[in-house]
């Protein structure tokens, strides 16, 4: 399997620190949470930007992710 996934976060080309945090929810379900922070912009509308959430009921995972 030729895994790409640094090189597709490198092409986002992004400006400060991308948090990934994947956890385990209740009734097997999969949070996956994105956050970027980036302490050099001056905008206080940074303080604003809620992270992205994404949810998903644990099926066969690793078949699914190797199985591409």
């Amino acid at each position: 399997m030729n895994a790409n996934f640094f090189s597709q976060i490198a092409k986002m080309d992004i400006t400060g620190d991308l948090h990934l945090i994947i956890s385990k929810g209740a009734d097997d379900t999969l949070i996956v949470s994105t956050q970027l922070n980036n302490e050099h912009c001056g905008d206080d509308a940074k303080n604003c930007i809620v992270p992205l959430n994404l949810k998903e009921q644990q099926r066969n995972w690793t078949r699914d992710i190797l199985s591409g």
